[in-house]
């Protein structure tokens, strides 16, 4: 499914970007959430592989787009208590959507 591998390089990308990239750092000062950037960062890593593997290994897939649509969920909420506008909150609603419709798509098929 090449929506799944598009959302999987993004997420993998965050992913890298949390754990690798000092732009991350003052981003989750931000939301004084600076100890938890590289647990983040690993979570969208292996969401991301996870939706790579779960295309051959089904509750692999349901395990990872769950655990996606929960971190973008988080992500949106904290981004709503920062008061940030909705163009900031734009990508982790996005994703989230797509991670459910990603969801929805694979409840069908199993």
């Amino acid at each position: 499914m090449i929506i799944s591998f598009i959302v999987s390089i993004a997420f993998i990308g965050y992913g890298c970007a949390c754990i690798f990239f000092g732009g991350m750092v003052d981003e989750f000062k931000r939301y004084n959430l600076s100890k938890f950037r590289v647990t983040v960062g690993i979570f969208e890593l292996l969401g991301g592989l996870g939706l790579l593997v779960g295309l051959q290994i089904p509750i692999i897939y349901f395990i990872s787009v769950i655990g996606l649509i929960l971190l973008m969920a988080m992500g949106y909420i904290v981004r709503s208590r920062l008061g940030d506008s909705f163009m900031q909150k734009l990508p982790a609603l996005s994703l989230m959507i797509i991670c459910m419709w990603l969801l929805i798509n694979f409840l069908r098929i199993n």
